[in-house]
């Protein structure tokens, strides 16, 4: 089985090196210069869809659609995405509404939607929805293929590539709009298949799922990592792909993109030994609660408590993903959020009672973080991450906080009006330059700054990477991890 991933989709021009690579198009091959450029002289028309919601069952789309405000219903579409698996896939359904030539239009109809539903309606909308894109048709689309400091020796529409011993991107982008956001060179097996895309020059590596796995196991953690660790980690993340493949980028070219949003994939570039041997050991194993695919999800570091799957994403909350304590609940007293990010508790991942090693050094301060800003940073961060000017800034009050202490709904108080966001994901971005490490947070005011004393790095959900590895650290077997931070499943053979 074969899946594709996204590397980049930009403007710029990419840079390319390899050892007797080969070019494919159009039934033709030709061999590739061992340094080479490639650029996207047009882009493909593309139309945008806004998802709406995401239900599980198909009975549950219904019953929204029949609840939406009739001028609201009748432009709204009920589709099937996601892979079944031949009944072991999990059932989902989205609430769709399609037809913009740009994405501003969506957002503009998003807008005038939420302002005239019932507030419940609204919060989910602003939760599950999104816009997602369709590649329907070319419009004289080219991508170029030249040497370095020559001229174009190749144009199509579609090129693949590929080379015996992989291709080296240069300066690829990683961690992009997170806090580690950089570029650096990395390596890919498999086939580079470059083409127009929104941006300009689209590339995506098609390669065996087993090999993408042996490179996200390196790549969301160190492969240094303990091999019971790695394995655990491969596990989860065969499921994550099982389980939201056709969902994740519905009516892309390609199943997943290779940074946070799915998983970081960063080609072959920090694989070994290790690192494929958790792969192979494991091939095709994957969780299965009731006979279908668990939605393994997985987080950095939950800060104690884990978060529940629908303050995160939809209304959905599988058994296997509860939000508990994360060690020993008999050593946990909790007397509210403002003590709790100040506490450290006795959990898998506090670094003060299970040290982490030190190829995890940049984790440590992450368990407990402290962000500050003057009240002019502050004030244009939310301008930028919300694209609304509330004033000065007066009050940051949280609405509504999950079960790990993540707010999933907060509201922004400023002398010119105020604002009401809703996610998870929506509060770490509007209060950052590119992300809060977690939503999971309390406010202080100091003179002339706010301070943000905050818990945890991630959404929460699911296994606590960072908890995962120091139980492995400590004796813990891949099956006990799981059964640990995956309860109510089992553990088989899908593809035997």
């Amino acid at each position: 089985m074969n899946i594709r991933v996204k590397i980049a989709d930009f403007s710029a021009e990419a840079y390319f090196e390899c050892d007797e690579g080969s070019a494919e198009c159009g039934g033709k091959e030709f061999r590739l210069p061992p340094r080479f450029s490639a650029q996207a002289s047009t882009s493909e028309k593309i139309e945008f869809a806004l998802r709406l919601y995401h239900l599980h069952w198909e009975k549950s789309a219904i019953e929204i659609l029949k609840s939406l405000p009739e001028e609201l219903a009748c432009q709204v579409d009920i589709i099937p995405v996601g892979e079944r698996w031949e009944g072991r896939g999990i059932p989902r359904f989205w609430l769709v509404k399609g037809g913009f030539a740009r994405q501003s239009e969506s957002a503009a109809w998003r807008e005038e939607a939420v302002s005239i539903l019932p507030a419940e309606l609204a919060r989910r909308m602003e939760i599950e929805g999104g816009v997602y894109r369709k590649y329907p048709s070319a419009v004289s689309r080219r991508v170029s293929l030249k040497p370095l400091n020559g001229q174009p020796f190749f144009q199509s529409s579609l090129i693949r590539l590929h080379a015996p011993l992989g291709i080296k991107f240069k300066k690829a982008p990683v961690g992009e709009t997170f806090h580690w956001e950089h570029t650096e060179d990395l390596w890919f097996n498999g086939h580079l298949e470059l083409r127009a895309g929104e941006n300009g020059l689209l590339v995506i590596n098609e390669l065996p799922l087993e090999d993408y796995l042996a490179s996200v196991n390196s790549s969301e953690m160190s492969a240094q990592s303990p091999l019971e660790f790695l394995k655990a980690q491969t596990i989860a993340a065969r499921g994550t792909v099982l389980a939201t493949m056709g969902c994740h980028h519905y009516g892309e070219p390609y199943h997943l993109c290779n940074g946070d949003h799915c998983q970081c994939f960063y080609g072959v570039s920090r694989v070994n030994e290790q690192s494929i041997e958790a792969a192979e050991s494991t091939a095709g194993q994957v969780l299965l609660h009731n006979r279908i695919i668990a939605d393994t999800r997985y987080a950095k570091i939950c800060g104690g408590m884990r978060e529940s799957f629908d303050n995160v994403w939809e209304e959905y909350n599988p058994p296997y993903l509860p939000a508990v304590f994360d060690g020993d609940a008999g050593n946990f007293r909790f007397r509210g959020w403002e003590h709790y990010v100040f506490d450290r508790p006795r959990c898998w991942c506090n670094p003060e009672i299970y040290p982490y090693p030190d190829y995890y050094d940049f984790a440590r301060d992450l368990f407990r973080w402290r962000e500050a800003f003057t009240f002019d940073e502050i004030g244009e961060i939310i301008r930028r991450g919300t694209g609304c000017d509330i004033g000065a800034l007066e009050e940051i009050a949280p609405l509504n906080r999950g079960a790990s202490g993540r707010i999933i709904r907060l509201m922004l108080q400023g002398d010119g009006g105020e604002i009401r966001i809703n996610g998870e994901l929506n509060v770490r971005r509007a209060l950052s330059p590119s992300h809060l490490p977690s939503s999971c947070f309390t406010v202080e005011r100091e003179d002339e700054r706010i301070i943000l004393h905050g818990a945890g790095w991630g959404h929460g959900v699911g296994m606590c990477q960072m908890g995962a590895l120091n139980m492995a650290l400590r004796g813990a077997d891949c099956v006990k991890i799981l059964k640990h931070y995956y309860p109510h499943t089992e553990l088989v053979d899908f593809f035997g």
